[in-house]
């Protein structure tokens, strides 16, 4: 799940169109591998062609692994992106202490970012508030068993990202598609401010108390969703 680095900042399902002849489906939600493995509830949401995603999700359905269908293959990518970027941000106001308010206040407005730039990319509104929308958000900005919100908890209790990540085995998305997002944003002239100020406490070493002071000091103005 990410975003390409480099200029191109192509999806997913764009790369691999490029290599591929047979139908591309992109399956995303609040999936915890180690959950699934356990055999816990979940959903996920399966996106692509409707009768070859309806097929898909009849031979993966099962009692505790319930399968949607959806055609937006652009909004669940982004949205797949992007909490991962939003989920080191509310890793880091909960490793500050910084308490629930500020946590849902980073989550209410990542949520309007993943929104706004899936719409402006061809996303439709609805898949925002699915699964892979604001489930899999929740999920990835709450649970310390998803890599990128521990590493924010690290973050903000004051780790460097490089002692962090050199104690690690799996990959952080977050780190890499923040810097995607922000390559993308400013190709589009499109502001995703949570996003931003991820990149830059991850790339230009922006203090996490200053970075959190520029958000509050943004101008203010009425909620736009």
């Amino acid at each position: 799940k990410g975003i390409e680095m480099g200029g191109g900042n192509r999806t997913l399902s764009e790369i691999a169109k490029e290599h591929l002849t047979n139908p591309l489906l992109i399956l995303s939600g609040p999936n915890l591998a180690r959950e699934v493995a356990q055999n816990l509830p979940a959903a996920t949401t399966i996106a692509g062609d409707q009768g070859v995603s309806q097929r898909v999700a009849a031979m993966l359905h099962h009692s505790y692994f319930r399968c949607y269908t959806s055609e937006d293959t652009i909004g669940v990518q982004i949205a797949g992106a992007l909490k991962n970027v939003l989920s080191i941000a509310c890793g880091i106001t909960h490793g500050m202490g910084l308490g629930h308010n500020a946590a849902a206040a980073l989550l209410s407005r990542g949520l309007i970012e993943m929104r706004r730039l899936g719409l402006h990319l061809g996303a439709t509104s609805d898949t925002f508030m699915g699964l892979a929308g604001i489930g899999d958000l929740v999920l990835t900005c709450s649970s310390e068993l998803s890599r990128n919100f521990s590493l924010g908890i690290a973050l903000g209790r004051g780790e460097t990202l490089e002692s962090i990540l050199a104690k690690r085995v799996s990959v952080t998305e977050g780190v890499y598609t923040a810097k995607a997002i922000y390559e993308l944003s400013n190709r589009l002239d499109f502001e995703l401010p949570i996003c931003e100020i991820v990149y830059r406490i991850l790339y230009e070493s922006l203090p996490i108390h200053e970075a959190f002071e520029q958000l509050a000091a943004r101008p203010l103005t009425q909620e736009i969703y």
